[in-house]
C-alpha cells in the first residue's frame, strides 16, 4: 500500500509539473526572452560588420565573437520564430541532459524515474531562469554531457565535436578540461580544443579580428571589477566575499580562495588512478564557485552533479544533497528587503548550497563512498 501511494504521489507530481512546464514554455515563447535577443542581434551585427560591444542592447554582450557563430542560422528567420525555436531547443536539451545523466549514473533508469527527475529540476529556479531569459546554458551543457555520454560509448570523434560545440557556446567550460583529460585518458580533449581553434580561425578569416580585439580590451577587464560583485544574482565565491567584506579585501581573498580551491581539487583528482563518474561530479560546483561571474542561471550546470552523486550516497548524505539543492534552487524575489545582520549569508544561499555540494563531491572523491 505504501509503495502504491508513493507511485501515485510521483505520478501526480509529474502530471502537475508537466502541465506547469508546458504553460511556462508557451508563455516564454509568446513574450520576450531578453538574453536571446542580445545574442540574435549581436549575430546580425557580426554579419553586417557593425560594432559588437557597447551596442544598444538589453545588456552588454558578454561572449567572444566566436560564440555568435552558433546563432548565425537563426538569422534566416525573423526574431519571434527564432526565439521560439531557441526556447524549445533549450527545453529539449534540458530533457536530454537529464536522460543522458541518468543513463550514465544508473544502469537501467525507467521512464518514471526520468520524468520525476525532469519534474524536480524544472521547478529548480536556475532552470526557469535559463529558459525565461533565453540563455544558452542548456544548449552548452547538452554539448558537454553529450561528449561525456559519447566518450563512455567509445565514440571519440563525435565526443570531441560535441565538446568543441559546448566550449564555443560557453568558453568558461575550459576550466574543467584538465579534469576531463584525467577522467578520459584519451585525446578527446585535445581534439575538441583543435576543432574549437579551427572554428575560431575560420570565423576570424570571414569576419575579421576587430571584434576579438575589442572583447579583450573592453570586456575581459570587466571581470576584474569588484565594484558590483555583491549583486544578488551573482553567486560565486567572489560575490560571497563581496557581501561580507570591503572591496579590496574581498578581491584578494576571492582570488586566493578561487585559485587555491581549483588547484587543490585538481591535485585531489590527480591522486586517483581511476576516476569514476561520481568523482567527476566535483568539477561542476567547482566551476561555478571559481568562475569570475556565476549568475543564478549558470547553476543549471549542477544538474549532472546531483544525478551522478545520488546513487552513490547513503541516506545521511542524500539528506544533505537535498538541502544543497533547496538552497541552490531557491530564489528571493525581493532581495532588497533582506536587511538583517545575516543578509550577506542569506543572499548568498546559492553559493552556500554550491559549497555544500562541492564538499559532498569532495567526500565522494576522497572516500569513494
Amino acid at each position: 500500500m505504501a509503495k502504491f501511494l508513493k507511485y501515485c504521489l510521483i505520478y501526480l507530481s509529474v502530471i502537475f509539473i508537466s502541465i506547469h512546464a508546458l504553460i511556462s514554455i508557451q508563455r516564454i515563447i509568446s513574450t520576450y526572452a531578453p538574453d536571446f535577443s542580445v545574442l540574435y542581434v549581436s549575430a546580425g551585427n557580426l554579419i553586417a560588420g557593425r560594432q559588437l560591444y557597447g551596442a544598444n542592447l538589453y545588456t552588454e554582450l558578454a561572449y567572444p565573437p566566436f560564440t555568435l557563430l552558433v546563432f548565425l542560422p537563426f538569422l534566416l528567420i525573423p526574431f519571434t520564430p527564432a526565439q521560439a525555436l531557441w526556447v524549445i531547443a533549450s527545453f529539449i536539451a534540458f530533457l536530454a541532459i537529464v536522460y543522458m545523466c541518468l543513463k550514465l549514473a544508473v544502469p537501467k533508469p525507467d521512464l518514471i524515474c526520468w520524468m520525476f527527475a525532469c519534474s524536480l529540476f524544472f521547478i529548480y529556479f536556475p532552470t526557469k531562469y535559463t529558459l525565461g531569459m533565453g540563455q544558452l546554458n542548456f544548449i552548452a551543457l547538452f554539448g558537454l554531457i553529450l561528449a561525456i555520454f559519447l566518450n563512455a560509448r567509445n565514440r571519440y570523434q563525435q565526443a570531441a565535436m560535441s565538446l568543441a560545440f559546448g566550449l564555443i557556446l560557453k568558453p568558461q567550460l575550459i576550466l574543467i578540461l584538465p579534469f576531463l583529460h584525467l577522467f578520459w585518458k584519451n585525446k578527446v580533449v585535445q581534439t575538441g580544443i583543435s576543432i574549437m581553434i579551427l572554428v575560431i580561425l575560420g570565423g576570424i578569416i570571414i569576419f575579421g579580428l576587430g571584434g576579438y580585439l575589442t572583447y579583450v580590451t573592453d570586456i575581459v577587464p570587466l571581470y576584474a571589477d569588484f565594484s558590483a560583485r555583491q549583486v544578488y544574482y551573482n553567486q560565486n565565491l567572489a560575490a560571497l566575499f563581496s557581501r561580507l567584506l570591503p572591496t579590496e579585501p574581498a578581491r584578494y581573498l576571492s582570488y586566493l580562495s578561487s585559485i587555491g580551491l581549483y588547484l587543490s581539487t585538481f591535485l585531489f583528482v590527480l591522486r586517483h588512478q581511476k576516476i569514476t563518474l561520481a568523482d567527476l561530479a566535483v568539477v561542476f560546483p567547482l566551476l561555478l564557485l571559481v568562475e569570475p561571474l556565476a549568475w543564478q542561471h549558470h547553476y543549471v550546470f549542477l544538474i549532472p552533479a546531483f544525478i551522478f552523486l545520488w546513487p552513490q550516497l547513503n541516506m545521511k548524505y542524500r539528506s544533505l544533497l537535498i538541502i544543497s539543492g533547496f538552497l541552490i534552487g531557491w530564489n528571493i524575489k525581493s532581495p532588497q528587503n533582506i536587511t538583517s545582520w545575516a543578509s550577506p549569508l542569506i543572499l548568498s544561499h546559492t553559493c552556500i548550497g554550491a559549497m555544500m555540494l562541492y564538499l559532498i563531491c569532495l567526500k565522494q572523491l576522497l572516500t569513494g563512498k
